[in-house]
């Protein structure tokens, strides 16, 4: 009987009484330097441009063989390198230059490709090319490329081109799901991400999204920005019902209603009108003051308002003096920037006429009558200041 030789290695099976005396050269040759370079052997093989097709021999040294192959020459478009159909492990290495990725292969079965540059730990399953490994339970340092499909445990530090889902990402170029992420360039559903205050920053964007739920880009807009340090946030036009106090508004084009206004000090407002509750203050003779309900309405630098007081004189037949905040701020520094009258709101409080004037010191409405009684009565003023 002659040698024959094993099905997956192709190493020598010396038969019963085969190679008398010469049986060391084929252990060595056939034998044990073969096994040698299928578990710890390394071959750069070289390639032209076009699929390759790793030498197989029996009993002796081939490609097919060897654990670790690095495949090296110059190929312009992406090619296959064929291995044998039996089982067996390979760590391949794509060192071609070209930019190009190999796919290593049975030659008719499925692969795996290697992008180049890379190095992959690969297995023929006697069919098909797979990955050697479907989970790794160690640490992993270095770059790892390809995709990760399942769950990932532990701590993950570097940049993941593309996450699929990632429980805790500290920086992902593009992830489907995450439920933290430190830094995501894009997330399409992230649960959780790391917030920074902005401390001092002068101008930040707002984070705006494309739909009212489901998966949505992060959009902003360089007409809505924010300074962290004053804590303004600023845009070209607001639109919808506006309600609550504005206490200080530095401008707005157009305000159509303000359910209720305190000041607002804006030059720019060119057209308005609303509601406010005016603030007033006692002087001469006034025992108690409130503002009960003003209105107003702004044309250009022009504002002209109603308002209702009620005013308990401390005596009758003194003079009685107040002042009234007004809605829309204003540097009144002559008292000719502001004129009007008033009166009392009941027949017997209609003897009251009020004269209405700028306060320069106040920048208010400066009201002065002659009291009818000490009588607490609601009265009435009609008024127009200038916008300065």
């Amino acid at each position: 009987m002659s040698t024959a030789y094993t099905t997956l290695l192709r190493l020598a099976k010396p038969a019963t009484g085969e190679l008398s005396g010469t049986w060391g050269d084929t252990v060595n040759q056939g034998i044990t330097d073969l096994v040698d370079a299928s578990i710890a052997g390394r071959s750069s093989v070289s390639m032209t441009d076009a699929d390759y097709t790793l030498s197989t021999a029996n009993g002796a040294a081939d490609e097919a063989r060897y654990m670790m192959i690095n495949m090296i020459g110059a190929i312009t478009a992406p090619r296959n390198v064929i291995c044998p159909t039996s089982s067996k492990l390979y760590i391949i290495s794509n060192s071609t230059s070209g930019n190009q990725t190999i796919t290593l292969k049975t030659i008719a079965g499925t692969g795996i490709s290697i992008s180049n540059g890379a190095t992959m730990f690969l297995a023929c399953d006697g069919t098909n090319v797979v990955n050697a490994l479907s989970r790794l339970n160690a640490d992993v340092v270095g770059n790892l490329t390809g995709n990760v499909t399942g769950n990932v445990t532990g701590t993950l530090t570097g940049n993941a081109s593309t996450a699929t889902s990632a429980t805790t990402a500290i920086s992902a170029t593009t992830a489907t799901t995450a439920t933290t992420a430190t830094t995501a360039t894009t997330a399409t559903n992230a649960t959780n991400v790391n917030a920074v205050d902005a401390a001092s920053d002068t101008s930040t964007w707002v984070a705006l999204v494309g739909t009212q739920t489901g998966n949505t880009p992060v959009l902003s807009d360089s007409g809505l920005t924010y300074d962290a340090s004053t804590n303004n946030l600023t845009a070209t036009t607001f639109t919808g019902a506006l309600s609550g106090n504005a206490t200080t508004a530095t401008s707005a084009t157009s305000a159509t209603t303000a359910t209720t206004a305190n000041a607002v000090p804006a030059a720019n407002i060119t057209s308005g009108s609303g509601t406010y509750t005016p603030t007033c203050t006692g002087g001469s003779n006034v025992s108690s003051i409130t503002g009960v309900t003003a209105q107003w309405m702004r044309v250009g630098s022009t504002v002209t308002l109603s308002a209702v007081i009620n005013i308990t004189p401390a005596a009758a037949g003194a003079s009685t003096t107040f002042t009234v905040s007004v809605p829309v701020a204003s540097a009144l520094s002559s008292d000719v920037f502001a004129g009007g009258t008033g009166r009392g709101k009941a027949f017997a409080d209609a003897a009251a006429v009020i004269a209405v004037t700028a306060d320069t010191v106040t920048n208010r409405l400066y009201c002065h009558f002659l009291s009818v009684s000490t009588s607490a009565a609601d009265y009435v003023i009609q008024a127009t200041y200038r916008i300065v």
